[in-house]
């Protein structure tokens, strides 16, 4: 884990501001319920993430586009 310290820490980062879910887990089922987690609270995350500041590069019309596939 220690060579994905910085993106794991990004990552919470971004899971804290309720725009993404982490899965940590090791079973399918864990991995399932995240994955629900994002479809029940799609309209919530793409609120949290119109919060986020201005980002200058390509990030923020990459996670549109993103969003706009589910």
């Amino acid at each position: 884990m220690e060579e994905n310290k910085e993106q794991f820490e990004r990552a919470l980062y971004l899971k804290n501001k309720g725009i993404v879910k982490v899965w940590q887990g090791k079973t399918e089922d864990s991995f399932l319920k995240v994955i629900f987690g994002l479809y029940k609270d799609l309209d919530k995350i793409e609120d949290n993430f119109k919060k986020l500041p201005k980002i200058e590069s390509g990030n923020k019309k990459i996670a549109k586009i993103i969003l706009g596939l589910c």
